[in-house]
């Protein structure tokens, strides 16, 4: 999405802004500026607006008048007019990504935890698709990583890494980066929220 500087003039530092981009997020981007934010929160303070700020600098691009990138920092971000900040914002909590859906519902221990991806993963051969992922885990190995990280995203996302196997013709035992790096926010979070407790009941 493109967002014009209509508002008045802006500046990233010394460099005057054309317009604004706003990239979309994976669950690993997310899970990225969750870690950062956790390194920024001090004692006592919100982690949700450090959370945001790091969604900002990560999605929102400046761009100048031919469509050169500049760089943001927090401080440039933070000296913004109100008027773009809001518009930010705004703007990350538009997300219209299908939401999955659990196929079947094993506890993912003695039986398989089948779920349909909201949006499935392209994986650029033949327009061939992974649609569904299987989550099932038989030993202490195989969720000791897991276990292991700091938060929920980072847990999830080392489920999805780990756990997670393409259903279908497809030569892969675990999802690859390249693979783990389309899922969607609305998707992880879903399996975060319906498939990760099945490893810790």
């Amino acid at each position: 999405m493109r967002i014009e500087t209509d508002k008045g003039a802006v500046f990233v530092g010394e460099t005057q802004i054309d317009h604004f981009t706003v990239e979309p997020l994976s669950f690993t981007g997310f899970a990225i500026c969750v870690n950062k934010a956790n390194e920024e929160v001090g004692p006592n303070e919100n982690l949700t607006k450090y959370l945001q700020r790091e969604r900002i600098l990560r999605q929102v691009k400046a761009h100048k008048k031919d469509g050169t990138v500049v760089p943001m920092t927090a401080e440039h971000l933070l000296n913004m007019p109100l008027a773009y900040g809001k518009v930010f914002t705004s703007q990350l909590l538009k997300d219209t990504s299908p939401v999955g859906e659990i196929l079947e519902s094993g506890d993912g221990i003695s039986a398989p935890l089948l779920y349909r991806l909201g949006t499935p993963i392209k994986t650029g051969t033949d327009d061939k698709e992974i649609t569904e992922l299987e989550f099932q885990a038989k030993t202490f190995g195989d969720i000791e990583d897991i276990l292991a990280a700091e938060n929920h995203v980072e847990k999830t996302l080392k489920m999805i890494e780990l756990l997670g196997r393409p259903v279908g013709d497809f030569d892969l035992l675990t999802l690859p980066s390249w693979a783990l790096d389309q899922i969607t926010i609305v998707d992880g979070s879903n399996l975060m929220n319906r498939v990760l407790p099945s490893f810790f009941e």
